[in-house]
């Protein structure tokens, strides 16, 4: 994502080693083409939105208390970059919600490697979404080759496999340059909310599938208390009461009857 968060510039690197949220991968070539970032519509967030961040292994041992106190609603936690388990998820994802955080749980997806494997490595690690838990998110940055109609099908099966086991459509997070170019402005996923990536600007561009976006990482370079070093900033588009409604938090509305007694109604 270091490399396709920059929509309108060409970007060309012979060897760059690049640290993404918990793996690190060598890229001989990286080309961002304005062609592509043309295609991509602009939408900037609502009057109201939430702050949230997203960890990995690569943050050590996070304080949530801390995190929550410093105006943080939500969290995302690693699951696996493809087959392979993030070390510090499984106390992450608790953590999260210990600290009465919004939760939820992404995968650095490979489509080279099994589609529904990884979607059971995941379904294994985060066990029943409940009240309170986002849907999954399927972070795609890496084509491991595959052509776009390749990609297209892994995702399919990955999208597929989560949403039948549990009910929720998946999020996709992803930058608009790299959906363009690696997936080929692909339609098919335009019902599964969009987490857009895309840092240093006041507005996200989106992928040519989107026409708005639900979450938005706006920088990888923030700082949070009870975070050591820097961490991945995001943002949910609309209020905190929408985003515990998104999370399936059942909100609760007192009404006094006529007699001036309460009763609480369950939405």
């Amino acid at each position: 994502m270091r490399c396709f968060s920059v929509p309108y510039h060409v970007i060309r690197i012979s060897i760059f080693n690049r640290r993404r949220r918990g793996i690190v991968v060598l890229l001989t070539t990286c080309s961002l083409l304005v062609a592509h970032a043309g295609r991509a519509a602009v939408v900037c967030p609502g009057p109201s939105t939430v702050e949230g961040i997203d960890v990995s292994h690569f943050q050590g041992a996070v304080n949530w208390s801390q995190v929550a106190a410093s105006g943080v609603s939500f969290a995302t936690a690693l699951v696996s970059s493809g087959l392979v388990p993030d070390a510090n998820f499984a106390t992450n994802y608790a953590g999260i919600k210990t600290a009465g955080l919004i939760r939820g749980a992404y995968q650095f997806f490979h489509p080279g490697q099994d589609p529904v494997a990884q979607a059971n490595l995941l379904l294994a690690a985060t066990g029943s979404i409940g009240s309170g838990d986002l849907p999954p998110v399927l972070d795609i940055e890496v084509t491991d080759g595959l052509n776009a109609s390749a990609i297209a099908a892994s995702i399919q099966s990955w999208v597929t496999t989560v949403q039948n086991a549990t009910g929720r459509t998946p999020l996709i997070y992803v930058a608009a340059s790299f959906w363009n170019s690696s997936v080929g402005g692909n339609t098919a996923f335009s019902s599964n909310p969009l987490w857009a990536v895309n840092w240093g600007v006041s507005c996200p561009s989106l992928p040519g599938a989107w026409s708005n976006w639900v979450f938005w990482q706006y920088t990888g370079t923030g700082t949070v208390s009870g975070v050591s070093g820097q961490v991945d900033r995001d943002k949910f588009n609309g209020t905190i009461d929408a985003l515990r409604t998104f999370a399936g938090v059942a909100t609760v509305a007192v009404k006094p009857t006529t007699w001036g007694s309460i009763k609480a109604v369950y939405r």
